[in-house]
């Protein structure tokens, strides 16, 4: 594996940690936003 490809996939693992991170909170599902939408 080249340099190219070894910092390619690291920048892809950062992103799916990251997306994965986000998945998790609270305030991205679906059914609490509807939720804060009716507290408005």
């Amino acid at each position: 594996m080249n340099a190219y490809e070894k910092i390619n996939s690291m920048i892809t693992q950062r992103l799916i940690e990251r997306i994965e991170a986000t998945n998790q909170l609270p305030w991205k599902k679906p059914w609490t936003t509807e939720l804060m939408h009716d507290d408005v």
